[in-house]
């Protein structure tokens, strides 16, 4: 059953044009002003906003005190720090890299002080020494009118019992109307999630796996949580590569050498500490980090070992161990510096809300 449709057209037109299009059909004509879409933003080069500031500005990532990591304030994820478009780290690690390379045209560049630089909105005719940027971007909360799948997925939107063609089934088809009647689309505010640590917008909440390096004890209650300390699995080749060409595993704790202090507040778990055995799925949930998983493995430790780092005179520090993911303690010990995450004392967390 073909439903009736409404042609949809878009324009940028003048207010005087848009007005006569209300005016003509006032039920079927949308119009939005720009600062309905786009709001004003200040991003300034490796630091948060200034006291004077009368717009809203970027956030410097605040360091955690649990985890140890390569990413913007020992965080084990991306921050603003490595996704900010204006100043980024990712190219080598110095966030003045990017405004020299990028493809950018105009915006409200605030060149360095010393330059002494006319203003100048076209960033080819700057030195591209640039210091801040005032920019408009996305307003939130964004707004999205769409088709697709739900949480179940099942497509959205699906014929309702009384439209169901012969030979398709309800919820599990879609409305085929979709394709030209957006009156079928769903509509609503995008749910993202303000991080007051990594200084982001998210969706979801960040889970990582790894094993336990320390004892798992089981607190007395949830309100005063134990804490161990958990080495992080990363992934480190492409998902259709199951080895490279020396047969190493595809996650590892080796090139980042990543922990995480996770928080039991489960009074009935607790597990003793079997080196690189005892498998950990940790979600971070109320800015700390909690254990969604634990393993119960038996047996004796399972000694780890890469086979692939040498020491200054050119040997292999450590031979393969059977846990060949994880390090050697000797690897551990020549290749990094002790962890930067603390331990955690009891009742300690290291959520840092306001």
């Amino acid at each position: 059953m073909v439903q009736d449709q409404m042609a949809v057209d878009g324009s940028l037109g003048g207010i005087t044009n848009e007005s006569a299009a209300v005016v003509n059909a006032p039920a079927n004509v949308s119009a939005s002003s720009l600062e309905q879409l786009y709001s004003p933003i200040l991003i300034r080069r490796g630091l948060s906003g200034q006291k004077d500031d009368r717009i809203s500005a970027f956030e410097v990532p605040e360091d955690t005190q649990y985890t140890s990591s390569v990413f913007g304030g020992e965080h084990p994820g991306p921050t603003r720090q490595e996704l900010d478009p204006y100043f980024t780290t990712v190219l080598d690690g110095d966030d003045n890299t990017p405004m020299k390379v990028c493809d950018f045209h105009f915006g409200n560049w605030f060149t360095k002080t010393e330059n002494n630089e006319p203003l100048e909105l076209n960033l080819r005719k700057t030195t591209r020494d640039i210091d801040a940027a005032l920019v408009s971007h996305f307003r939130g909360p964004m707004i999205l009118s769409g088709w697709g799948f739900d949480h179940a997925d099942l497509p959205v939107p699906y014929y309702t019992s009384n439209d169901v063609p012969d030979g398709e089934t309800g919820g599990y088809s879609f409305d085929t109307n979709f394709i030209n009647n957006r009156a079928t689309w769903k509509s609503g505010p995008i749910d993202l999630k303000w991080d007051y640590q990594r200084k982001v917008w998210g969706a979801g909440h960040q889970i990582l796996v790894g094993v336990a390096d320390q004892d798992i004890t089981a607190p007395e209650n949830p309100c005063v949580p134990t804490c161990f300390r958990m080495k992080v699995l990363r992934r480190t080749l492409p998902p259709e590569i199951e080895e490279d060409e020396a047969g190493n595993p595809t996650v590892t704790n080796w090139h980042l050498n990543e922990e995480i202090t996770v928080f039991n507040r489960d009074p009935s778990l607790e597990q003793p500490l079997i080196l690189n055995k005892v498998f950990v799925i940790a979600v971070r949930v109320n800015y700390e980090w909690l254990p969604l998983w634990v393993g119960c493995p038996a047996g004796e430790d399972c000694p780890g070992g890469s086979s692939e780092f040498k020491n200054d005179a050119g040997s292999i520090i450590s031979s393969r161990g059977d846990c060949f993911c994880f390090l050697s303690a000797k690897e551990e010990e020549l290749l990094f510096s002790k962890s930067t995450a603390e331990d955690c004392e009891e009742g300690d967390n290291d959520a840092q809300a306001p």
